[in-house]
């Protein structure tokens, strides 16, 4: 046990690379940036444009702004789409 505790103070003071999984942090968009990606993808305005789509297009629409880099929580409240359904189309 102790040997492992040693091994993670070791990675986080920098002494040891690579032991430990590491991820980058998403750099995330304003709400204005998600904005402008969702007009230029769907040519939507407004959550009222979006919501008249078909839902082929927007289940299209949608996977094209995660791709993006949009969040879930972004989508679901720019597009007025259900959080449920954003997480469907996205599997």
């Amino acid at each position: 046990m102790q040997n492992a505790e040693c091994r993670v103070q070791n990675y986080s003071r920098g002494k040891v690379r690579g032991c430990l999984c590491t991820r980058r942090k998403a750099i995330r968009l304003t709400d204005g940036q998600a904005r402008a990606i969702i007009k230029l993808c769907s040519g939507c305005g407004n959550v009222t444009e979006f919501q008249a789509l078909p839902k082929a297009e927007q289940e299209k629409n949608i996977e094209e702004f995660k791709n993006r880099g949009l969040s879930i929580r972004q989508m679901v409240r720019l597009t007025g789409v259900s959080k449920g359904l954003v997480e469907k189309w996205l599997k």
